[in-house]
């Protein structure tokens, strides 16, 4: 069987569920499951897919039963509720055990109706069909070190749900888009230098082994004083490695095609931060890509746009690369069916990438996943931009998901005239639009809210949602744009 199907597994409820695993070639493999029976036929290679009917919510321990020929496999304690498959880099993969109140968090994080599918981090230069992982119930010793954004949404699903959860945590830091779509998205002419520039990687590397062989042999037998005075070379990144085109996707993606899930949590976005406008053009190929391999064309793949931080003296100062790729990931949410936008520019910690507060993120996109998946009558979302209007020297804006407007506090609204210099305004509120003047532009033509690495979030609707930063321009990002070669 796909380790999937093992003891403590979560089935999707109302949707077909695939069966799948490893036989005898042409053997008739039956696959039972409360009161259900489905039935293939291995092929040549020994590989069968079996299709249980659609199944209702069970948080009562079932058997799944497996036969072929003398043969018979039985998997214990499966319940059937919602699969969340949680991807991304660091911030998805940020551990329960690191989070604020983990301690208190930790001890009270038993819930038996909550599973947990940990995905090894190991990148394939081609698509895998199998990893090496398990199903656990959520206990505090299970879930510490896992991801605790994961852990919070699963969480909160529960408690208002009532069915079980299952969580497929598949994340891995410092990696870009590039490293988790199909390698047919990257054939797109629009991405090949990104399998170009591995290409070039590749051809080298016989001669990147030999000089860091030969590096090493140097540090290793020179005195312990430059030992000590030196550090230790690194290797060279092997032909399948984290930052290699599509090789996340092929480890740690792949692998769990096409177990039936409800949605995809999606936290990545940092690494990409040096080429939005690439970023731009890869994000909904990678959620396109997804949905393909799936077969779910509406599947819902909720985004965390990435926290306000303040990063460090070597980052570029020609423009605000951090607010490009959350405008980026805002665009995206709009403009791709069933992709909602948990907006965190409140959330996120000046002085760390990795921000303590995943509780309010899991909370957040528990929320979008309640009103946007399941249809709940809730507030999901912060003010939302709607359209604008210019009125003289000032610019009236208008937002959706308002409901009642609030500004806490003065700052970052800024306008600019025709030069496209932006300059610091006053906002207000009247009837229900905000309305933005700056005393230096006296023809503006756009505003911008909130553009900066590390703002601090004024505007915020009366749920205490907080609007993602945005622009009303479509003026061009300035700057070099990055294509991504391979991270080592």
């Amino acid at each position: 069987m796909s380790p999937l199907f093992c003891d403590h597994a979560v089935l999707q409820r109302e949707m077909p569920v695939p069966v799948w695993g490893t036989s005898d070639p042409a053997a008739t493999v039956v696959v039972s499951f409360a009161g259900h029976r489905a039935e293939a036929t291995a092929d040549a290679n020994g590989r069968w897919k079996a299709t249980l009917p659609v199944l209702n919510a069970s948080a009562h321990p079932s058997e799944m039963t497996v036969q072929s020929g003398e043969s018979t496999l039985v998997i214990r304690d499966i319940l059937v509720g919602d699969l969340w498959l949680c991807s991304g880099q660091s911030n998805m993969s940020f551990a329960l055990n690191r989070a604020n109140d983990a301690e208190r968090e930790i001890s009270s994080a038993a819930h038996p109706l909550i599973r947990l599918f940990d995905v090894p981090r190991v990148p394939a230069e081609s698509p895998r069909r199998t990893v090496n992982a398990k199903w656990t119930a959520c206990t505090p010793e299970t879930v510490k070190m896992f991801s605790a954004v994961a852990y919070f949404f699963g969480r909160d699903l529960s408690e208002v749900l009532k069915v079980p959860i299952g969580l497929i945590h598949s994340g891995y830091g410092g990696t870009v888009a590039q490293n988790w779509v199909p390698r047919s998205v990257l054939e797109d002419p629009r991405f090949n230098k990104v399998l170009e520039l591995d290409r070039e990687r590749v051809a080298k590397l016989p001669e990147a082994m030999a000089a860091y062989r030969k590096a090493l042999n140097d540090w290793e037998t020179s005195s312990p004083e430059r030992r000590a005075a030196t550090s230790r070379p690194n290797e060279p990144a092997g032909i399948a490695h984290k930052g290699g085109p599509a090789h996340l996707y092929n480890g740690m993606i792949a692998p769990l095609v096409p177990y039936a899930v409800r949605g995809v949590l999606w936290y990545q976005g940092e690494s990409n931060r040096r080429d939005s406008a690439h970023y731009r053009q890869l994000l909904p190929e990678l959620i396109n890509g997804w949905r393909r391999e799936w077969k779910q064309p509406r599947l819902p793949f909720i985004i965390v746009q990435i926290a306000n931080y303040m990063p460090p003296e070597g980052e570029p100062k020609q423009r605000s690369i951090w607010a490009e790729i959350r405008e980026v990931q805002r665009q995206v949410s709009l403009t791709v069916d069933d992709a909602p936008l948990v907006v965190t520019i409140d959330l996120g910690d000046s002085k760390d990438l990795h921000p303590k507060n995943k509780q309010d993120v899991g909370k957040r996109a528990a929320l979008q996943a309640m009103s946007k998946v399941y249809g709940q009558s809730i507030t999901a979302d912060g003010p939302i931009l709607d359209s604008f209007e210019i009125n003289g020297d000032t610019v009236e804006l208008s937002f959706k998901s308002a409901g009642k407007l609030e500004l806490r506090g003065e700052g970052q609204f800024t306008v600019a005239g025709s030069d496209r210099v932006f300059h610091p305004a006053v906002a207000k509120i009247e009837n229900r639009r905000i309305i933005v003047k700056s005393d230096r532009v006296t023809q503006p033509l756009a505003v911008r809210y909130a553009w900066s690495a590390d703002p601090r979030a004024t505007l915020y609707n009366s749920d205490g949602l907080p609007a993602s930063p945005f622009r009303t321009d479509d003026w061009p990002f300035t700057g070099p744009i990055l294509i991504g070669a391979p991270r080592q």
